[in-house]
């Protein structure tokens, strides 16, 4: 009887000890290749400003960028940005109720090995391309919203990873938007392509 009890409490313990070495060994096993994958594919937040000029490059616009991005490469990566852009230095408004928002999808591509723990302290060249919606909003001349306007936009980068975890970013750009024509209170504007000039330095922190 002793002996009978003692077996039927060895049979339970067994898928209870296979379940307990399964587990180890998975976790053996995918541990480091998680912590891998988050080395390689780390995730990119972005915070700077700098000038998005509609129409003309030599007049400035302040500007606020925010960026979350992931790098898929060593040399290539996706980020998500809002850009928001002055409409007029003339109001109080200048970067609240009047002021233009960008929010994109951002392809870049690094002309060398650029996303390397290691490669730091070095200057890395960046090529950007990126395609959103551009929200024009209120404008103190209409009290009426603007129409929003798809852009595409394309940009040459150099980055300085000063670590692993921070890097200064320079960019210089050029939002395309393609302005539907409106009509307001008996006025029609737009039907244009707008070029939107782009000077901006972003610091870049890698989590």
């Amino acid at each position: 009887m002793v002996s009978s009890s003692l077996k039927w409490s060895f049979v339970l313990a067994a898928p209870a000890e296979l379940v307990r070495r399964l587990s180890l060994l998975l976790v053996a096993v995918f541990t480091p290749a998680l912590s891998l994958a988050a080395q390689d594919n780390p995730v990119l937040l972005e915070l700077g400003a700098g000038s998005l000029s509609p129409d003309d490059p030599l007049n400035a616009i302040l500007s606020f960028r925010g960026s979350v991005g992931r790098i898929l490469s060593h040399r290539d990566g996706l980020s998500i940005d809002y850009t928001r852009q002055s409409n007029s230095r003339s109001t109080s408004e200048d970067l609240g109720k009047y002021a233009r928002q960008f929010v994109n999808l951002s392809w870049l591509h690094s002309f060398q090995e650029a996303f390397f723990d290691e490669d730091t302290k070095q200057q890395q060249y960046l090529f950007k391309l990126s395609g959103g919606l551009l929200v024009r909003g209120e404008t103190p001349s209409f009290n009426a919203d603007l129409s929003n306007a798809v852009f595409l936009g394309a940009g040459l980068a150099i980055r300085y990873p000063f670590s692993r975890h921070i890097a200064a970013v320079g960019t210089i750009e050029d939002d395309v938007a393609f302005i539907p024509s409106q009509t307001v209170d008996s006025t029609s504007f737009g039907g244009v392509v707008q070029h939107n000039f782009g000077l901006f330095v972003v610091v870049q922190w890698r989590p």
